[in-house]
């Protein structure tokens, strides 16, 4: 039933997502790898990273979202079809970046936009359960992130430290994606 319920959600859910965000961020991306790249081409593809993260961040924004509420689709599986439907977008652009690129770090960095994408959208999901968009919430988050862990980023093996971003993400996304229509209809023992 799975499987059915998917096919039959994506086409709609892709109409009605927004595009503008993803779409800019994966322009911009182009142009930072363009523009820093020829200085360095690991800064170039690490801003092009935060770049298609901060696309990415305003995919669960649905304006519908009050009226689906009721939907007996749990909230995981709608804010995953959001994610599926706009994720490949930014991923296509990745792949043809790192590819074309002489980084010498290409694979950690693509750790780090693997890890960036995924937090910014756990913190959208986050966002989106506490009644807003989630884009807004996540957007400055994630470059909060950015910008204040970049000596902690010098001082721990990229690695790791991104392996940890991308850990929290998972327990940050499985929070948020919590049906909160789930308990309804539970007594409680007291």
């Amino acid at each position: 039933m799975r499987a059915r319920q998917l096919v039959v959600l994506v086409r709609p859910t892709a109409r009605a997502s927004e595009w503008l965000a993803p779409i800019a961020g994966c322009a911009i991306a182009i142009a930072f790898d363009t523009l820093f790249g020829r200085i360095s081409p690991s800064i170039g593809l690490e801003l092009a990273a935060v770049a298609l993260a901060l696309g990415v961040s305003f995919a669960l924004d649905d304006p519908a979202e009050a009226s689906v509420e009721a939907s007996p689709v749990p909230l995981a599986f709608r804010h995953a079809i959001r994610a599926a439907c706009v994720v490949p977008l930014p991923a296509v652009v990745w792949v043809l970046l790192a590819t074309r690129s002489d980084a010498p770090d290409a694979g950690t960095l693509t750790l780090e936009v693997a890890s960036l994408v995924a937090l910014a959208l756990a913190i959208a999901a986050l966002g989106t359960r506490a009644g807003g968009s989630g884009g807004p919430v996540a957007a400055p988050a994630l470059l909060g992130l950015v910008a204040s862990t970049a000596g902690l980023r010098d001082a721990i093996a990229p690695l790791v430290f991104w392996a940890l971003v991308l850990a929290v993400a998972a327990a940050l996304a499985a929070a948020a994606c919590r049906d909160p229509a789930k308990g309804l209809g539970r007594r409680s023992s007291s």
